[in-house]
């Protein structure tokens, strides 16, 4: 999904990435889709009825109808990088092994930083 940037150089990265804040807009019911909590098993999203696109009416909080582009899996993830840690730690000389490790750190540092952000708000 392509995003507008605000600089030239943005123009060269122009998809959503990884802590990128959205709103969605259903249009067949002409309203933002929200939700009342930001973390739960039980996370149930709504949408605002015939609201306008531009200029929104009834949302006294933004934040219910932003959210936030995270890591698919990040525990997943975070593991995975342990795992590649612990073996590259036993045989250092393998390249392969160091590029995994390395293209599996950024999932794993963003998920820690987000949960250390989770932490405070709670």
């Amino acid at each position: 999904m392509a995003v507008s940037r605000d600089t030239e150089d943005d123009l060269i990265e122009d998809y959503l990435r990884v802590g990128d804040q959205i709103c969605l807009f259903c249009e067949e019911s002409s309203g933002y889709v929200f939700s009342e909590r930001t973390t739960s098993d039980t996370n149930i999203l709504y949408t605002f009825h015939k609201q306008d696109q531009e200029k929104p009416k009834g949302i006294n909080n933004p934040q219910v109808v932003t959210f936030r582009i995270h890591v698919q899996n990040r525990y997943k993830l975070h593991k995975r990088y342990e795992e590649l840690k612990e073996q590259a730690a036993r045989i250092p000389t393998d390249t392969d092994l160091q590029e995994q490790l390395k293209q599996a750190k950024v999932p794993s540092i963003y998920n820690n930083t987000h949960l250390k952000s989770h932490k405070k708000r709670f």
